[in-house]
């Protein structure tokens, strides 16, 4: 059971987080909503959020990532200057299906400053990728004989970026 004084705080952090974040204005009225008018099991599902990424989450965010700086730095040992093909960007996870990772994959980037090169990237695909991102990194993994043998100087042959590629 959360207390009054309980909601009250809440429903100020809500508050403050409306005029520090205005995009996110609506979200944060929502909640406060809930914090009102919902009873307290609503509230509870709000909190739900506050879970954090299993190891098998992290490993598997850490692997994605890792893999796609891979690809982008083989790629473009080959093709100076161009941008990179679509079929081989790192997309994001799907905020709502794959929200786990998501969340962890928004971590890294914007808060424990890694992969810094998704900084301005839309981390959210908006439909789910993770599959696909696992077909690769299976593909990947076979290639690099399952170790962590890139971050560049040992390139991927385009070969093997024509094959990631062509992964559906």
């Amino acid at each position: 059971m959360i207390s009054k004084i309980e909601k009250l705080i809440l429903y100020n952090q809500y508050e403050i987080l409306k005029n520090l974040c205005p995009d996110e204005k609506t979200y944060y009225e929502d909640e406060q909503e809930t914090i009102m008018h919902g009873s307290d099991s609503d509230i509870e599902e709000t909190a739900s959020n506050f879970t954090g990424a299993s190891e098998e989450v992290k490993e598997e965010v850490y692997s994605i990532l890792h893999m796609f700086r891979d690809i982008s730095c083989s790629y473009s040992q080959y093709n100076p200057n161009q941008e990179l093909p679509y079929s081989i960007r790192f997309l994001g996870f799907d905020g709502n299906e794959e929200s786990e990772h998501y969340w962890y994959c928004y971590y890294l980037v914007n808060h424990a400053h890694k992969y810094e090169e998704y900084q301005h990237t839309e981390l959210n695909s908006h439909s789910n990728q993770l599959d696909r991102y696992r077909r690769m990194l299976e593909y990947y993994n076979s290639i690099t004989n399952a170790q962590k043998l890139f971050l560049c100087p040992n390139y991927l042959s385009r070969e093997h970026i024509e094959v990631i590629s062509n992964i559906k």
